[in-house]
């Protein structure tokens, strides 16, 4: 960790707790992340926060690296660093409102980052958004919590509208979980891997998704109620007559219990009245 500190010091960099700044201290947690990732040959990888660069120079062996990185310091440091490497392109943008379709110029790619905890939901919702750019896969290092949440199955206390929505348009694969004294500075949770790959097919149409998980968001809201009280806080009263008519199994369940595809029929019974 030393020489961490030490490089930060000679760079005048002092991690920001705005940015939700940690640095990887130890290289083979780098390996580790991208090993897991196992990127396909010949794919252009999306490097998201690379930070000093621990993880940046494996990608490298592996191919093409896009890098966006926020933080001039950062981004200063990293330019010269790598000044000769022709296969990095590095940009000073922000992940969170970047246009990913201007800057990515031979799609699809494959994402790999340790993302800071702070932005971590907002920012998988944006490239969820854009999906068909990554098409061969992202790997994210994140708060075990969030990929407990992402991953988790119905019946579980995590199984929220967030394992839905992913879970929907990704497989998610579950991987290590990596100490919090592997950075600095050290944060107050562990972190964990996860590995999302984009469905060919999405469990739910696409062209039903948006109306679907604004349903979904609202039936979590009230997770420890039936089915049948749930839809009662939702929906305007003259709906709820109809809500007796809909399957009576769904109608006792709690959301929490139910799979996405028992959920899409709810949906669906919902909708077509």
């Amino acid at each position: 960790m030393s020489s961490i500190k030490t490089l930060l010091a000679e760079l005048n960099i002092f991690p920001s707790k705005t940015l939700g700044q940690n640095f990887l201290v130890h290289p083979q947690v780098a390996e580790k992340i991208v090993d897991f990732a196992n990127i396909p040959k010949n794919v252009p990888v999306l490097e998201i926060g690379p930070g000093l660069g621990a993880m940046t120079r494996l990608l490298l062996n592996r191919g093409n690296v896009l890098a966006i990185e926020k933080d001039e310091r950062l981004y200063l440091y990293l330019k010269t660093l790598f000044n000769e490497e022709a296969r990095l392109t590095l940009l000073h943008l922000d992940a969170l409102v970047v246009d990913y379709q201007s800057i990515l110029t031979h799609p699809p790619y494959f994402v790999c980052a340790n993302l800071p905890y702070s932005i971590s939901t907002p920012l998988l919702d944006r490239l969820l958004l854009n999906i068909s750019l990554f098409d061969p896969g992202m790997t994210f290092l994140l708060q075990k919590e969030l990929v407990d949440r992402i991953h988790a199955q119905p019946g579980s206390k995590s199984y929220g509208s967030l394992s839905v929505y992913v879970q929907t348009l990704c497989e998610a694969i579950g991987g290590p979980t990596i100490s919090a004294n592997s950075f600095h500075p050290v944060p107050d949770v562990g972190s964990k891997l996860i590995k999302l790959m984009p469905r060919k097919k999405p469990l739910i149409p696409k062209s039903q998704q948006a109306e679907f998980f604004n349903f979904v968001r609202q039936l979590f809201q009230y997770r420890r109620k039936s089915i049948k009280r749930s839809l009662g806080h939702i929906f305007e009263n003259d709906r709820i007559s109809q809500i007796d008519t809909i399957e009576p199994l769904y109608l006792k369940s709690r959301v929490e219990a139910l799979s996405i595809s028992d959920i899409f029929k709810l949906f669906q019974s919902i909708s077509n009245k």
